[in-house]
């Protein structure tokens, strides 16, 4: 790969030191770049931190429920009646799903999050491995590029595979795999 030095390290450890090197600092550099760059949504900014209460406020209407954003659940399995209980008192049949609302819009911003990570990443991840397979020169940048965004496109996969659609995630798949084998076609 490089040229002998006058070092007493065998020259592949010197070589395979400096790809390992480059490709968990290039993985670690696109990874932590996505965190800081692009940050997923926070559960606090769509339910707010009153949310969080350690034994939440009990709404015992569904009317109730409904109003403060929430949704009415009907229990599954009956609840034990209470003796001390007046039977003038309406007994409750459900319980209140509080952050049932906000919830939804928080889920619905993550899944729009996780799509364009995904994409993003296996941009990113093309991009360094396409770079390191057309490199003219068969060296460590080529070596390192290679495996980087190979790595890259994985620790997308692992991140952000949340499409709900198969059929899309087929495509995806395809369409990465197509390229990695135009690829390999190419370089033989």
């Amino acid at each position: 790969m490089s040229k002998n030095t006058s070092s007493n390290i065998p020259q592949w450890v010197a070589d395979w030191s400096l790809i390992i090197g480059l490709v968990v600092l290039s993985v670690s550099f696109v990874n932590y770049g996505m965190s800081f760059l692009y940050p997923s949504p926070d559960y606090g900014d769509f339910c707010g931190h009153d949310q969080y209460q350690v034994a939440p406020v009990e709404t015992e209407t569904e009317s109730a429920c409904i109003d403060d954003g929430g949704a009415w659940n009907e229990d599954v399995v009956p609840r034990k009646i209470d003796q001390t209980t007046s039977t003038a008192t309406p007994a409750v049949t459900g319980y209140c799903d509080r952050d049932f609302t906000c919830r939804q819009a928080y889920e619905d911003a993550s899944d729009v999050h996780d799509r364009d990570g995904l994409l993003i990443m296996l941009v990113i991840g093309l991009f360094v491995a396409v770079f390191g397979f057309l490199r003219q020169e068969n060296d460590i940048l080529a070596s390192a590029a290679s495996i980087s965004g190979v790595i890259i496109i994985l620790s997308g996969l692992i991140r952000y595979w949340s499409l709900d659609n198969d059929w899309a995630q087929f495509i995806l798949l395809g369409s990465i795999l197509l390229v990695f084998i135009y690829l390999a076609v190419k370089r033989s």
